[in-house]
Parts: C-alpha cells; sequence; structure tokens
C-alpha cells in the first residue's frame, strides 16, 4: 500500500505522449535503406547505403564521401527535390515520410573542391 501512495498519477496527457514515442520506435525500423543516386556526364551510378535509424544527413553524406573518395563537404544530397541541408536533422523524418517504400531515393551531386577550379586559357596579346 506504500507504494501505491507514493506513486504519482501521470498528468493528463503525459501517458499517451510516452505511449505514443514507444510506437514510434517500434514502427522505425532499426536500418534505414537508401538508394543513392548520382548522374554524371549522362552516366548514372546507384548505390545502395544502410545506415541506423538515429543517422544524420551528415551521416549519410560522410558515406557517400567515404565511397566517392571526397570530403563530406563537397556531397550535396536531395530527396524529392528538396535538399537536405541541416546536418544534424535525422533521416528517420524522410523515412517516415516514404513509410509505404522500403528504400528512399536520395539523389546526390559531388562537387568540386574549392582549389580545383579549371583555370581559364590564356588568351595571346595581340601585338
Amino acid at each position: 500500500m506504500s507504494a501505491s501512495l507514493n506513486s504519482k498519477r501521470p498528468r493528463d496527457g503525459e501517458e499517451g505522449a510516452v505511449a505514443d514515442e514507444a510506437d514510434d520506435e517500434q514502427k522505425r525500423p532499426k536500418q534505414l535503406c537508401f538508394i543513392a543516386k548520382k548522374s554524371v556526364g549522362g552516366v548514372a551510378t546507384t548505390t545502395e547505403v544502410s545506415l541506423a535509424s538515429d543517422a544524420t544527413v551528415a551521416d549519410l553524406a560522410g558515406r557517400l564521401a567515404e565511397l566517392e573518395e571526397c570530403q563530406a563537404a563537397q556531397i550535396t544530397l536531395v530527396c524529392k527535390g528538396a535538399v537536405l541541408s541541416h546536418p544534424t536533422a535525422p533521416l528517420h523524418t524522410i523515412a517516415d515520410k516514404e513509410a509505404a517504400a522500403a528504400k528512399i531515393t536520395i539523389v546526390y551531386i559531388v562537387r568540386k573542391p574549392a582549389g580545383a577550379a579549371t583555370p581559364a586559357k590564356a588568351v595571346p596579346a595581340v601585338p
């Protein structure tokens, strides 16, 4: 009986909120699967990437940077026409929106490094 006196009754809406979070965790897959597509010079490349369900945009950019052998800062990610510009944004929010799809399609762009701009051709001086 002393245990029931010491335990607090949850506030209104508090119990439901905890249950909703638990349901979301159970529905969320342990791994997020992405199909990453890149097109350069008319040649399309497709890569499958799996990440933990708590991965962020920076984690996905880092994985693609490893595959491309470049810096993660050079990778731009796009999903359904929207640029994924916040590195700390969780990827599970995208997966939740794409609940019907087993794999989420991401398009990525690899930019050239800042110092690798092609030099302009020198124009000879006219005498």
